[in-house]
This record gives C-alpha cells, structure tokens and sequence, in this order.
C-alpha cells in the first residue's frame, strides 16, 4: 500500500512539473499622456519569455492605478502566442 501511495504521489507531482508557464510581457511599462496604446504578449511555454501555446486573452484585464480593472479593446489568440491591445 505505501508502495503504491509513493508512486501515486510521484506520478501526480511529476505531472505538475511538466507543465507549462504562463507570461504576460506588456510593451509599455509606464505610459504618460491620455491618447497612449498598450499591447501584450501572451504564451505559455517551457522558457520564459519564449511563445511557444497561445492562450486565451478573453480573461486578462487591465488594472488602473485606481484600482479599476478594464477589457483589452482587442484580442488576439494565435497558435503561438496571443496578444491584447488597449487605447
């Protein structure tokens, strides 16, 4: 019984390491002005910061300094990565 509890604990924590990392990479860290455009990349992937699955944007949102949370005004998900851009 401990023999196969250990296995079963091996095979669903090894599950968990093969998994993919989401990154978000925005194309502007701090925007000044009131007419400025953000786009964002999206991907999960095995390297940070390399797109490898595109993901679905329809959940991300922007968070103003207010505190208040906004959609992107255009989505995109690609094979590869997705992106998102906000006026």
């Amino acid at each position: 019984m401990k023999k196969l509890l250990t296995a079963a604990m091996l095979a669903l924590f090894s599950q968990a390491s093969l998994a993919h990392t989401l990154w978000v990479m925005p194309s502007h860290f701090v925007l000044s002005g009131e007419d400025t455009w953000i786009s964002v990349d999206l991907s999960a992937a095995n390297m940070t910061f390399v797109a490898d699955k595109g993901v679905s944007p329809d959940n991300l949102s922007l968070v103003f300094p207010d505190g208040s949370r906004h959609k992107f005004s255009q989505i995109y998900q690609g094979k590869r990565k997705s992106q998102a851009d906000h006026q």
